[in-house]
């Protein structure tokens, strides 16, 4: 969702004019609730997410035919039409401010950076909830979910040339159980941590963590935008004084990297998507 946020930010160069986008696609005739109402129904307040969605579908036998039989629970021709319309321009050079956005390679578990080439595709491939979307397909790489790699991409923001980096994680917190209960949960659970210590240490480098309380709210249920974006406004708030406060350490910090004091990470590759 980030990438699709960016993108529209992006291009439009200003908050009103994206949020007005937004909901203008929320009311209209394209957008299918009962699709994603679907998966808030069985989905219902799971700590684990969309995982857990996906085990309470096989388990009920639902999905498991397909599940083995095609690539993605959602169309991909639904998919790329639904973006067509979020999305009216189609190259990385249309976009008022620079932006790029990340995806996983499935082939050789890359996380890439794309920063150029066709808007949509790299939008849909950095969106692609594995198993729910359909992935990106290059000559060389099967493209999926950025957050597969990277929830929160402060270091790729560094490497893009940012001075200053404030993170937002609106990832469900970790939360403490008593007893991971069958086989299936404890494997769910182990993934869950295990992402959830990489999103720790990914987010280290942030001048700023901002996260917003948003466990209540379901991924699936966009009838919340605006109880969403109250959140993050509020926490931008309580922030304030700390932003500001990075805007005036900003010519310092700079100086102090030309000395070689810059946040150590594994860069992400940067690719061009066609």
């Amino acid at each position: 969702m980030g990438a699709l946020i960016g993108a529209i930010y992006s291009w439009k160069g200003n908050i009103e004019e994206t949020r007005e986008h937004f909901s203008r696609f929320l009311e209209s005739e394209y957008y299918d609730r009962k699709t994603y109402q679907k998966f808030k129904e069985i989905d219902q307040k799971e700590p684990e997410g969309v995982w857990v969605a996906l085990k309470h579908l096989i388990t009920k036998g639902v999905i498991y035919g397909k599940a083995i039989a095609v690539r993605s629970l959602l169309s991909p021709e639904d998919y790329e039409e639904d973006l067509k319309i979020l999305v009216p321009v189609t190259d990385f050079n249309q976009l008022k401010i620079p932006f790029g956005c990340i995806a996983s390679d499935l082939i050789n578990g890359d996380e890439v950076l794309i920063t150029s080439g066709n808007l949509r595709k790299a939008i849909m491939a950095s969106c692609a909830i594995p198993g729910i979307y359909s992935p990106v397909i290059t000559k060389d790489r099967f493209l999926v979910d950025g957050g597969s790699t990277n929830k929160v991409p402060v270091n790729p923001a560094f490497q893009l040339g940012a001075d200053v980096v404030i993170g937002v994680d609106v990832s469900r917190h970790l939360e403490t159980i008593s007893d991971p209960g069958s086989a299936m949960d404890i494997i769910l659970r182990s993934n869950s941590v295990s992402t959830h210590r990489l999103d720790m240490l990914q987010s280290l480098n942030a001048d700023l963590l901002l996260c917003p309380k948003v466990d209540d709210l379901h991924w699936a249920d966009f009838s919340q935008m605006e109880t969403a974006m109250s959140r993050g406004i509020q926490i931008a708030e309580k922030n304030l004084k700390n932003i500001r406060r990075l805007l005036l350490r900003k010519r310092l910090k700079k100086a102090l990297w030309a000395f070689g004091r810059h946040p150590i990470y594994h860069p992400a590759k940067i690719i061009h998507i066609e």
